[in-house]
């Protein structure tokens, strides 16, 4: 399978090559090669589109979306033999509107290793927000201003531009004999605003961390890496758009009271880090991905196997995993594993996720006397039932499936 990716987006393209794992498309070398279009947002994009004679998937990136809606011409149309995914329900929406039938499916183009757990409470929170210049009314800055002007205890970091930290209010300056009210304006200055302007990306990701909440207020908008870096320092960020497990807002008065609950934050939010460093680019052409955990070396090998694998893998078709598979964590234990706690860590992280209800189903391969301390310990949770496949191997699966059949 190869990789195209749109000119308007041509900067992303080595970053996809490599989080994706895919070559990249060489035209007309791969015309009858499978090939995943990443992002199709002008006639360029639909020209190699049609030529290519593969099997076609699109991960659609944002406002390519916006494009194909705003066209008076029906390219949609050339679109409806292949696979689709976008990144939340607004783009799906979007897409559904002009017949496309999308699953949602966010993406990540940086190593979720590179961004470690780094929360650290404060009575003066710290929120992070970038941009574009010229398009800061997209990214949401004028409400920026009104919520410095009104919580003015946390402070907003603002990167990729440099605006204005003057708020423009209106204010009454007489009221005449007929009750019409005579508006003037005065001018605040918000110390509490602070730009940044355009940083390398290793400024960006180091100074990040000390901060409590990456904050996205687009109205369209793909699944932002200032929503995933913040969720994976194990922050607690804000979304406009709707994602699970993240907060989001509605009205402002909603993201108000969401933005003071930020100082009662005294953890990090490990449960969601948890969903999302497995739930991105969970694409079926990465079909085996590490999990991210404790790793004792030398005694554990762990893999999450994603939906739409299952039917290349023969053991698990033997076992009669089919189109209903979700997700299944394998675990190998190797003979040196013991029972001082190895490995604990991990299970309880893997717990966790699995109360999320993202991993119904784990598979324990290997060592017996392993197999034996890790059941006992997922047995104790009270979540998963118990099914012996053979000597070496056990099943533990949430009660959603039948395995006396």
């Amino acid at each position: 399978m190869k990789l195209r990716t749109s000119s308007s987006i041509i900067g992303f393209r080595e970053k996809a090559e490599k989080i994706w794992k895919l070559e990249r498309y060489r035209f007309p070398q791969d015309i009858f090669k499978p090939v995943v279009f990443f992002g199709c947002y002008h006639i360029g994009d639909y020209f190699h589109y049609f030529v290519n004679r593969g099997k076609k998937t699109i991960v659609w990136a944002g406002s390519d979306i916006l494009a194909l809606k705003r066209s008076k011409i029906p390219w949609h149309l050339l679109f409806k033999n292949a696979k689709h995914y976008c990144e939340n329900e607004v783009e799906q929406k979007g897409l559904a509107s002009k017949g496309i039938s999308a699953e949602i499916k966010p993406s990540f183009l940086e190593d979720v290793n590179d961004f470690p757990v780094c929360f650290k409470p404060a009575e003066r929170p710290q929120v992070f927000l970038s941009g574009h210049p010229e398009r800061e009314r997209e990214y949401g800055f004028g409400l920026v201003l009104e919520l410095a002007h009104r919580l003015p205890d946390i402070d907003f970091h603002i990167y990729g531009v440099k605006w204005t930290n003057e708020l423009i209010m209106p204010y009454i300056d007489s009221v005449d004999i007929n009750t019409w009210v005579k508006y003037k304006e005065k001018r605040v200055k918000l110390k509490n605003v602070i730009y940044h302007g355009r940083v390398s990306p290793e400024q960006f990701n180091e100074e990040i961390r000390n901060y409590h909440c990456g904050l996205r207020l687009n109205k369209h908008d793909g699944f932002s890496e200032i929503i995933a870096k913040s969720v994976l320092m194990g922050q607690y960020p804000i979304s406009r758009i709707k994602y699970p497990y993240i907060d989001n807002y509605e009205t402002e008065e909603e993201l108000i009271t969401l933005l003071k609950e930020l100082k009662n934050k005294k953890e990090p939010n490990l449960s969601t880090r948890q969903f999302w460093q497995i739930i991105v680019n969970n694409y079926p052409w990465m079909e085996v991905m590490e999990i991210i955990g404790t790793k004792p070396e030398g005694y554990l090998k762990y893999n999450l196997v994603k939906k739409g694998s299952a039917d290349s893998c023969s053991k698990f078709r033997q076992w009669g995993f089919g189109e209903e598979f979700i997700e299944l964590v394998s675990i190998h234990i190797y003979p040196k594993f013991r029972r001082q706690g190895h490995g604990t860590n991990f299970i309880n992280e893997l717990v966790e996720i699995a109360k999320l209800e993202k991993v119904p189903t784990i598979l324990l391969t290997g060592h017996t006397e392993g197999n034996d301390v890790f059941g006992k310990f997922l047995l104790k949770t009270g979540f998963y039932i118990k099914k012996r496949l053979n000597e070496k191997d056990i099943v533990f699966a949430k009660d959603i499936y039948d395995f006396t059949k």
